[in-house]
């Protein structure tokens, strides 16, 4: 996320400059594609930070695993950040809201998920603590 904000940073800093030395790339990623290319760049980053082993285990590289995916190369994607930045700043912000937004949403799920599943475990917790509880009618004759 901070690779995120530093991009966006830099790309303001481009535009501020108020010079059209940004001109659109012949093979620009359409916004809503772009969106989804950086939505799943969040996701694998964060990945990688929190369990690197498995990426690595598998080989997977994160950017080539989504420039093939999308069939886009890094200087494409790279252009295209650029341009957008420049040109229309307000636009691509609200690219990086929506995928914050869907981030946002796929993290509340998750958290449900834990939540429920920490019930249902002290849900059967209980259910052993109070069965282990009951007295045991022994009958002699």
């Amino acid at each position: 996320m901070k690779r995120i904000l530093l991009l966006i940073g830099i790309c303001t800093s481009l535009y501020s400059c108020k010079q059209n030395l940004v001109k659109e790339p012949d093979n620009i990623i359409p916004s809503d594609k772009m969106e989804k290319i950086i939505y799943d760049l969040s996701i694998l980053n964060a990945m990688k930070a929190v369990e690197n082993g498995s990426l690595k285990e598998n080989n997977i590289n994160p950017k080539e695993f989504l420039f093939k995916k999308y069939k886009i190369d890094s200087a494409q994607f790279a252009k295209s950040s650029v341009y957008y930045a420049a040109k229309n700043p307000e636009a691509y912000g609200e690219i990086y809201e929506r995928v914050k937004a869907k981030i946002e949403v796929q993290v509340d799920k998750i958290q449900d998920s834990i939540d429920a599943a920490r019930k249902e475990l002290q849900k059967e917790k209980n259910k052993q603590l109070s069965e282990e509880k009951k007295p045991v009618n022994i009958t002699i004759k």
